[in-house]
Formats: C-alpha cells, sequence, structure tokens
C-alpha cells in the first residue's frame, strides 16, 4: 500500500508540474516514432475453474487465488497512426508471483505460491484524446504473447521437490486500459492502469490434489505503469 500511495503522490505532482507549466514539447505528437522506457508494479493471479464434479468432491472445500506483486520493465517503440491513434510495442521483462489458496473439508487452510518470470510481447492501440496545455487522456487495447521463463512443464520432478500446480510455458492474452500523458521539456511522461485477461489454460494436468479438481487457471494481472518517452 505504502508503494501504491507514492506512486499516486509522484504522479500529483506531476500532473501539478504539466498543468501550470507553459507548453512543452509542442512538435513532439507531429513526430511518428518515439521510443522510451517503462517500469510498472503488477498484481497478478488466476481465475481458478473448477472442474464439474468438484461439488462431490470429499477433500477439498474451495480452490481460490488471491492478487501478489510483482515489476515489470520493458523498452517503449511507439508509432503514430494518425492524429488520435498510436500503435505501441512494449517488450517486457515481468517478474510475477501467484498464489492459490486451498480450504480443505476439515477448515485446513494451505498456500502454494507460483513464481514466473514471462517474457512478454504486447501489441497495443493507444486512442488518445486532444491536449489540453500539457496533459492528454487516453484509452489502450489489444493483445499480448507471453513466455514464462521459469516455467517448469517440462521439468522432471524430484522425490524432495515440493509439488505444486505446475504451468504451461505459453500464454495469450487481451488487455485495455486507460492513462494520462503529461508533457515536459525535454520528455514525455505517462501513468497507466491496466487489465490483462489470459485467454488459455495455464494449469498442466496432473494426477495430485494441487492440481486434480483444478480445470483451468486462467492469468490475471492489473498492472500500474509509469512511461517515460
Amino acid at each position: 500500500m505504502r508503494l501504491i500511495r507514492n506512486i499516486l503522490l509522484l504522479s500529483f505532482t506531476f500532473i501539478s508540474f504539466a498543468t501550470f507549466a507553459q507548453k512543452n514539447l509542442p512538435t513532439y505528437d507531429a513526430k511518428w516514432l518515439h521510443f522510451g522506457i517503462s517500469w510498472g508494479l503488477n498484481y497478478t493471479y488466476f481465475r481458478v475453474e473448477h472442474k464439474t464434479n468438484f461439488l462431490y468432491n470429499d477433500t477439498l472445500f474451495v480452490v481460490e487465488s488471491s492478487p501478489k506483486k510483482g515489476i515489470n520493465m520493458g523498452i517503449i517503440s511507439d508509432f503514430r497512426m494518425g492524429e488520435y491513434f498510436n500503435l505501441r510495442f512494449i517488450p517486457t521483462l515481468s517478474f510475477a508471483q501467484r498464489k492459490v489458496e486451498y480450504t480443505f473439508v476439515n477448515n485446513k487452510f494451505q498456500t502454494k505460491t507460483v513464481e514466473s518470470t514471462f517474457a512478454e510481447l504486447p501489441l497495443i492501440i493507444k486512442y488518445k484524446s486532444d491536449r489540453y496545455k500539457n496533459i492528454r487522456v487516453y484509452v489502450i487495447g489489444g493483445g499480448k504473447y507471453s513466455i514464462d521463463l521459469a516455467s517448469q512443464a517440462k521439468v522432471q520432478i524430484e522425490a524432495n521437490d515440493e509439488i505444486k500446480p505446475r504451468l504451461y510455458r505459453a500464454n495469450w492474452a487481451y488487455e485495455y486500459g486507460l492513462g494520462f500523458d503529461f508533457y515536459y521539456p525535454i520528455f514525455k511522461f505517462s501513468i497507466e492502469i491496466k487489465k490483462t485477461n489470459g485467454i488459455n489454460n495455464v494449469l498442466v494436468p496432473e494426477n495430485h490434489i494441487w492440481s486434480s479438481e483444478i480445470d483451468k487457471l486462467l492469468s490475471r494481472v492489473i498492472l500500474i505503469s509509469m512511461h517515460f518517452e
């Protein structure tokens, strides 16, 4: 919570300077190509879908997932497509953790944490408003392909290894969000919030209690990003 508060405070500071400064970078939006860097805080979790016979299970009561924090770092390539549209490609390295929480019928509770390191390849359309002084608002939407570099899907499990859900390497997703651009004398700063919904099931089916009662695990991410271009 402290980190989120600091991000919001920093954003308010940028908004204040952008609002009262003279018009900065007046020809910025006329250029067809920009580059930059991105840093973000992610909250990653699963949408858990139980098997159809889960209600008849006499061991597990419920399987859930709750968000855990991670970080994103990316490089921005922004292509101007017109007055209001941009095409953005932001290859990103994402460090994430997901918690899968199991509640048993005897009220016993246990959590399995799955760690992932993603190489992400998002392709995003950005639709932006007219510029007011040094501020624009925008919305985004697009798709993303991710490769989990820490995937254990093909790793041989040893006898002393912890048993937990294993995930496939590849994940497809769609994403959407909104943000604000703030123009300064030598750079443009943006703050953005985005939701990512995985499309494909990432769970490797296995015959143990931590996986056998789950039909699908679908990736979900809430990402708060800061861009410097």
